[in-house]
């Protein structure tokens, strides 16, 4: 039961609009000229011709005929007789809207305009064109004149269709019109055929219903190669195929509409196996009666009721099923509710005009019914790229519905991946900071702590004398200073790390008289110099330079920090010019044993040479 709501009135109004715009087409296309009625050539004098040629004429054999002028035979010429009292006065033209095949104007027996294309015993389809000639006044006589229009058909008789005779200023405008309604709609037509096509083609991906694309795409192919004939007439086309073709395409366009607009409305898949069938019936009829029937007239008008038939049939289809779909569908189709009835509108216009089944319009079948059939190619045309528009737009839409909602979930994923990245550097931190605080336990206990339990026990046994307690306590308080700095952030940059211990041992080198020379290059930072590296470095060079103090007494210390480049590793070098010793000899030493041991712990090189020039003590990173 149908409910008033604001969706159906706008539908209702489109259609209403439409139907209004239909029948203002309808009008436009100006059935039977009302504006020149007056100047219709109503009868003329008719005579056969064995050749398309004005000189056979045998004048003898005119005839009065009314119209519609047809002649007896392939070939032959149509006379207009007229009185001019004053030549140079006059303003006359002859239009002719259609002609079977092609036609040369004479006026007086001579040649009025250049005869388009050929006129011979297979002529060209020049004459489907309309044609407006314009009679000089040098052709003309004072009292009598005559117009012979020599016509010529490529199979069957030749004829004219709706001849007009009088004022060219009248005359021009419906020409001109003509030529709008039939030639240029069908070039405007055959173009946006090819562009919907190709559109159609683009979003074939989108559209999950490959049968309405097959039809789609079939319908504006058919729309295309009925134009594009409709506008080739400059080949001499011979008529029995060229009437074949027609009927074909006529026949195949009813059928390709009828099955889109089934798909499009999603009626039954059980019709698509009907309208194959129909459409192999319909070309074997065709076929058949060019084959069995030797008058090609007949064979053609016979089909031209099997194409009405199949027109009467298709409309009553096509309009049941867009209002069965359109009757619920949402107010958004309003276009297509107006296309469509501008459509259908002029569907049954083409039907009235060009069917054998309607009396008194088949005088129109010429040219209004040609002009109706463009125009609802055109209205079909339009109404498959507004529904295209609309389910393109649609699925763009979607397509950017789906994006934000993608976008939305791709900016949660990388806020909990942010998180969770987070998460595991605060827990890696806290890993760092748990084994920093282990290592600094193990060195404090191992380093200072076994150092002051020393003094301790030393203090209680009553065996420490003040000397060595102050030098135990500030070895103590040295490895300390060694492990604070080793904390500092030097970004595994040793250069930063060699400056903070020269401001601790410069004092003490100082005080033994002792000058330090710093030979230090920039090796660049390297993260895996850490606080643990670092703080074996510095006593390894601790223990190389109590020894030397201790041991050498040296007057100069020089300290090398350099990139191998043999090897890319980092050489960092402490030697002093006082007295040596022998290596191999102090190998069972401890000091030197504790400076092995630290080089291997941090995976470094230690090379210890020592001579009469002094001592070097050369520990070789890798980078």
């Amino acid at each position: 039961m149908w409910q008033s709501t604001p969706a159906s009135w706008v539908k209702i109004t489109a259609l209403i609009a439409a139907a209004i715009i239909g029948f203002a087409l309808v009008l436009w296309v100006n059935p039977g000229s009302p504006a020149i009625a007056d100047l219709r050539v109503k009868q003329m004098q008719m005579a056969p011709l064995p050749t398309p040629d004005i000189a056979a004429l045998d004048e003898t054999r005119f005839v009065t005929k009314a119209a519609p002028f047809g002649h007896i035979g392939r070939f032959g010429v149509s006379r207009i007789e007229f009185q001019v009292a004053d030549p140079k006065d006059t303003d006359l033209a002859l239009f002719v809207r259609r002609a079977r095949d092609n036609y040369a104007v004479y006026v007086n027996g001579k040649l009025a305009a250049a005869t388009p294309g050929i006129l011979a015993d297979r002529s060209t389809l020049h004459g489907f064109l309309p044609r407006l000639v314009k009679i000089l006044p040098a052709l003309l006589v004072t009292g009598r004149n005559t117009i012979d229009i020599v016509g010529a058909r490529n199979a069957t008789n030749a004829a004219l269709r709706e001849v007009y005779f009088g004022s060219a200023k009248r005359l021009e405008p419906a020409y001109i019109h003509t030529k709008i309604v039939v030639h240029d709609s069908g070039e405007f037509t055959a173009f946006t055929a090819a562009i919907v096509f190709l559109f159609s083609l683009a979003l074939a991906s989108l559209v999950r219903n490959p049968a309405l694309t097959i039809t789609i795409a079939i319908t504006l192919a058919l729309f295309l190669f009925r134009e594009l004939h409709a506008l080739w007439v400059d080949r001499p086309w011979p008529q029995i195929y060229r009437d074949i073709y027609l009927l074909l395409m006529t026949s195949s366009i009813w059928i390709s509409v009828a099955a889109f607009i089934n798909e499009w409305t999603g009626g039954p898949h059980v019709y698509r196996r009907v309208f194959l069938i129909i459409g192999a019936v319909a070309w074997t009829v065709v076929f058949a009666l060019y084959a069995t029937l030797e008058d090609c007239h007949t064979a053609y008008m016979f089909g031209a009721h099997v194409s009405s038939i199949l027109g009467g049939a298709a409309l009553i289809f096509m309009t049941q099923r867009l209002f069965r779909h359109y009757w619920r569908a949402p107010a958004s189709t309003w276009a297509e509710i107006a296309v469509a009835t501008v459509g259908l509108t002029m569907a049954v216009a083409a039907f009235a005009t060009q069917s054998q089944f309607i009396p008194g319009f088949t005088a129109m079948a010429s040219v209004e019914g040609d002009a109706f059939s463009k125009l609802g190619a055109l209205s079909i045309i339009a109404f498959i790229a507004v529904g295209l528009a609309r389910q393109g737009t649609g699925l763009y839409h979607l397509a950017n519905l789906n994006n934000e909602t993608l976008k939305r979930r791709v900016a949660e994923k990388e806020r909990e991946l942010e998180a969770n990245h987070a998460l595991l550097r605060d827990q890696e931190r806290e890993r760092t900071l748990a084994a920093e605080r282990g290592r600094i336990m193990r060195d404090v206990h191992d380093g200072i702590g076994s150092q002051l339990l020393g003094l301790m026990i030393q203090a209680r046994a009553g065996q420490s004398k003040p000397e060595a307690m102050t030098a135990g306590l500030q070895a103590a308080i040295d490895d300390l200073y060694l492990v604070v700095d080793s904390l500092d952030g030097v970004d595994g940059a040793l250069e930063t790390a060699l400056g903070t211990f020269r401001t601790r041992i410069e004092p003490k080198c100082k005080a033994a008289g002792i000058d330090i020379v710093w030979r230090v290059e920039d090796v660049g930072a390297d993260k895996t110099q850490g606080p643990a590296t670092v703080l074996q470095v510095y006593r390894i060079l601790q223990e190389a330079l109590s020894n030397a103090i201790r041991h050498a007494r040296p007057s100069r210390v020089g300290f090398e920090l350099k990139r191998d480049k043999s090897n890319d590793a980092i050489a960092l070098s402490l030697h002093d010019n006082g007295s040596g010793f022998d290596v191999a000899k102090q190998q069972i030493g401890r000091g030197l044993a504790n400076m092995r041991k630290r080089a291997a712990s941090i995976g470094a090189e230690l090379d210890i040479t020592s001579g009469a020039n002094g001592t070097c003590v050369k520990l070789v990173l890798p980078s």
